[in-house]
């Protein structure tokens, strides 16, 4: 396993997770699916980063989705959810075996 319930263990994979078509179609997902919430106005929405936590599964299945920091709850929310919808993943490998990987992604 390349995480275990005790903790994490970094280790260096043969592959690592991403999503598929790389950053740019990351970023891309992102600005198409990101909505601000109604009530917050679009200048505070613009300046803040809300930094996202998530394990990418051995399917390819994102999961454990956490806003890291809170900065507003209403854009933490709306963060929690485009990253909880993201197309099944490319899966990190070692050894020819997938394993689930933690990941960090910014949006904005």
């Amino acid at each position: 396993e390349f995480l275990t319930k005790k903790g994490f263990h970094v280790l260096e994979v043969d592959k690592a997770s991403s999503f598929k078509g790389g950053d740019d179609k990351l970023k891309k997902y992102i600005s198409e699916n990101l909505q601000t919430p109604p009530e917050i106005d679009s200048e505070s929405s613009k300046s803040n980063t809300v930094v996202v936590m998530y394990t990418i599964n051995t399917d390819g299945k994102v999961e454990n989705v956490t806003a890291v920091g809170n900065l507003l709850p209403e854009l933490d929310a709306e963060a929690i959810r485009v990253v909880s919808s993201f197309p099944e993943m490319t899966v990190a490998k070692k050894d020819k075996k997938n394993g689930p990987t933690v990941n960090i992604c910014r949006v904005s």
